[in-house]
């Protein structure tokens, strides 16, 4: 049985230190608690509550090989001392650590994890908004936070893609057996295509007419209730999804860069992602 440890410690500082693994289990992780977080035993509850269950489902994740061993909490110096807290040294810069923050980030509360620069260098820290994603008992607007954790913990540690298409002109939809389909890991996920984020319907993105483009605003909505092995990179708010790189092979539509005219569909996987995590934990 893999235990995770927490240790809730006041400020001082040192060096610098990534995140290291040892026999499997995460160490020197340091979860950090901004000063607008109202002094709450309840906030540091939910906290260890949502990274014990994301550590079990990281284990389930990466097939027994990897768990967060050892997680350091930092509450803010306003916050009134207990016994339970402990003194420890810490670094003056913490690399790839988790902020819980009581503001949005630029007018959003997303998680997310900010300052990935490439691929396979992972991010400088995990932004987590405490009133509507800690605090929020129950499903939160992003998933389950067990899901949304590992997720984000995927950019974090190790830089590893969303395997949806995200930014614009990234390649939501490609043409098979008469029809537009969705870019998405696995073909086995369901959902509807429509416009904006509810995915209206509109004749706009009629799928089932391959005479002309859909229109840019249409998007992919996948059910939320659904049994199907996908990848927690994929779509994560999707409750079934509990594994890393199930996803099958899915066709990508692109141009070669010395064929400015031609778009080819081939079929990959999201094998850059596999590479990344299976051999550099």
């Amino acid at each position: 049985m893999k235990i995770l440890v927490f240790l809730i410690i006041c400020w001082c500082f040192e060096y610098v230190t990534p995140i290291s693994v040892n026999n499997g289990g995460y160490e020197d992780m340091y979860i950090v608690i901004k000063d607008n977080n109202e002094d709450s035993e309840f906030l540091l509850e939910r906290i260890q509550k949502i990274f014990t269950d994301a550590s079990k489902l990281l284990l389930t994740a990466t097939k027994n090989h990897l768990y967060f061993g050892k997680i350091k909490i930092i509450v803010p110096k306003t916050w009134l001392y207990k016994e339970k807290y402990k003194k420890a040294m810490i670094p003056v810069y913490i690399k790839q650590k988790i902020i819980i923050d009581n503001v949005e980030q630029y007018g959003i509360d997303t998680p997310r994890v900010i300052g990935i620069t490439a691929c396979g260098k992972g991010g400088l820290y995990m932004y987590l908004n405490s009133k509507s994603f800690i605090l929020k008992t129950g499903r939160t607007s992003w998933g389950l936070h067990d899901n949304v954790i590992v997720h984000e913990f995927g950019h974090l540690r190790y830089g590893l893609f969303d395997e949806y298409p995200i930014h614009s002109g990234s390649s939501q939809f490609y043409q098979s057996k008469g029809e537009w389909k969705p870019t998405r890991c696995t073909e086995e996920i369901e959902g509807k295509i429509g416009i904006g984020n509810q995915c209206t319907e509109s004749p706009a993105c009629d799928y089932k007419n391959t005479g002309k483009i859909l229109d840019g605003n249409c998007n992919f909505c996948p059910k939320q209730n659904q049994n199907v092995e996908a990848s927690l990179m994929s779509y994560q708010w999707i409750d079934s999804v509990r594994l890393f790189f199930q996803c099958q092979l899915v066709h990508v539509r692109f141009k070669l860069l010395f064929m400015s005219e031609t778009a080819l569909n081939i079929t990959i996987c999201y094998l850059h992602n596999y590479l990344l995590f299976c051999y550099r934990s």
